[in-house]
Formats: structure tokens, sequence, C-alpha cells
């Protein structure tokens, strides 16, 4: 049987907010090299001169120190 382990809302012990340090080192490691393979796949000349379409799509996330 699966569990599900969501984290505490708030500024509590066992919150997302107290617990989301190493989240934030991770992302913060890797935004650069996402943002620059983002820059060399996005062909935004081809984007803009043609009909397609982008699509995002937002998974929602925790409230705390990695949210801005």
């Amino acid at each position: 049987m699966t569990a599900s382990f969501p984290m505490n809302a708030g500024d509590g012990l066992y919150s997302y907010s107290k617990n989301s340090h190493l989240q934030k080192e991770i992302i913060d490691g890797v935004k650069e090299m996402v943002r620059d393979a983002i820059i060399r796949k996005l062909d935004i000349k081809t984007i803009l001169s043609s009909s397609n379409t982008i699509h995002i799509t937002e998974l929602g996330c925790s409230v705390g120190p990695n949210t801005s």
C-alpha cells in the first residue's frame, strides 16, 4: 500500500518552510543550467513566425522559501 506524507503548512518545526533547504540548494544549483538549455533549444524565430502554440502547465507547489 502506498502512503503519502505531505509537508505541514505554516512555519512550524515540520513545515515545508523549515525543511526545504536541500531543495533550495538543488534548485539554485541547476537554475542556470536550465535557463541555458531553454535558450539553446527554444527557437523563438520559428515559434513567432508560425501558428504553433506553447502550452505551459502549472503543477503547483508548497509555500515556503523556495517559492517566488
